[in-house]
């Protein structure tokens, strides 16, 4: 899939580009719209040459660029964070749309597809960008600092003058550097 606008979907298959909804399952058996699809999705499509084609599933993902969606509220103020999908394997474009606080929205978003396969995500009208669920990637790449967090003397350490500090023992011995912390 390449592009979104509004309710309808743009596929490229391989007679060309094709315009496609989706099936009415999507809407009764999806508790939030992350299982929706999105542009850089592959899709299982019943293709019609009459009229809008219809997506029936979203083929397994082996990527995605999420954010936080806190439903229109600001974050302070959410009672629930939901996950929007921005793109799996690439998304993006905007279209402006008056909403009722006369904000600007996105409503379509497009994924580019250039001569030298690199995909190029439009998003224009994002407001707002933030990692989603980051916790285990964040931890991921700084195996090394879980590592001296836990030496510490205090599990609440901020890791600025409190006394056993491991982090700061480390720097001033050389053996975290500088550039690493």
């Amino acid at each position: 899939m390449t592009e979104l606008r509004r309710e309808r979907f743009t596929v490229m298959t391989e007679r060309g580009e094709v315009t496609a909804v989706l099936k009415g399952t999507f809407y009764h058996s999806a508790e939030t719209r992350v299982g929706f699809p999105c542009a850089g999705d592959f899709v299982l499509l019943h293709c019609n040459e009459r009229g809008d084609s219809l997506i029936v599933t979203v083929l397994p993902r082996r990527s995605k660029f999420s954010r936080a969606n806190y439903s229109g509220h600001a974050a302070g103020y959410a009672k629930t964070m939901l996950e929007q999908a921005v793109a799996r394997r690439s998304e993006g474009s905007g279209n402006p749309r008056v909403d009722s606080r006369g904000r600007h929205t996105t409503t379509h978003r497009q994924l580019f597809m250039l001569p030298s396969g690199a995909m190029v995500i439009d998003t224009p009208g994002m407001r707002e960008l933030g990692l989603f669920d980051a916790d285990e990637g964040i931890r991921a790449g700084f195996t090394d600092m879980e590592e001296w967090f836990a030496q510490c003397r205090f599990t609440d350490c901020r890791h600025q003058a409190e006394p056993g500090c491991a982090v700061l023992a480390a720097l001033a011995d050389s053996s975290l550097p500088r550039e690493r912390w």
